[in-house]
């Protein structure tokens, strides 16, 4: 995203923002009169809530604005499957992050003591060890506040043990998982 175009969303979001906070401040002193009719304050109740959708909407645009800076999110991808990890690897770069890779859970735990810039964990659930993907999450949590955890799964059965993460289940498209990861760095830290 250019610099000067960045900045606009930057300005438009902040003052939009604003305004959506100056309204709902104007519409909750309003709503506190007490001889308002059911009609006025059903009216009031209903400008609240786009308001609210308003300010669910900065929040996105926020998330987005961060996401589509060109190699400014650092993901690390732990896949034991060389083609799966190659093709999300690939496709994660290409949509403009930065992405290190890991085959096993020791290759993960070495890169999260060596790196300290990371924004996401994108990790397979089962990785053929004794160590599982959950596992190197919580030590990223531990070692990487705050960082954005991922999980990926195609055994629905370890949905119950992981219920802590958001999960991506397996198969999986390409589209399913940047809108996954997008929505994963709009979730609060």
């Amino acid at each position: 995203m250019p610099d000067a175009f960045e900045k606009q969303l930057t300005k438009f979001i902040h003052d939009f923002n604003n305004v959506l906070m100056k309204a709902s401040t104007n519409l909750e002193m309003v709503l506190q009169k007490t001889n308002l009719s059911q009609e006025e304050v059903a009216y009031l109740q209903s400008a609240m809530q786009a308001i609210d959708k308003g300010s669910q909407l900065t929040k996105e645009l926020r998330g987005l604005a961060l996401i589509n800076k060109k190699s400014s999110q650092t993901i690390l991808l732990v896949e034991d499957d060389l083609d799966l990890q190659e093709l999300i690897s690939e496709f994660l770069t290409s949509s403009g992050f930065k992405v290190l890779v890991a085959t096993t859970p020791t290759d993960a735990i070495n890169q999260l003591k060596d790196q300290n810039n990371l924004d996401l964990l994108i990790t397979d659930f089962s990785l053929g060890s004794e160590t599982s993907g959950a596992d190197i999450a919580k030590l990223a949590l531990e070692t990487h506040m705050p960082i954005k955890i991922l999980l990926m799964t195609g055994l629905t059965s370890n949905l119950t043990e992981v219920k802590d993460f958001p999960i991506l289940e397996k198969p999986f498209t390409l589209e399913k998982l940047l809108a996954t990861v997008k929505q994963v760095f709009l979730m609060p830290a």
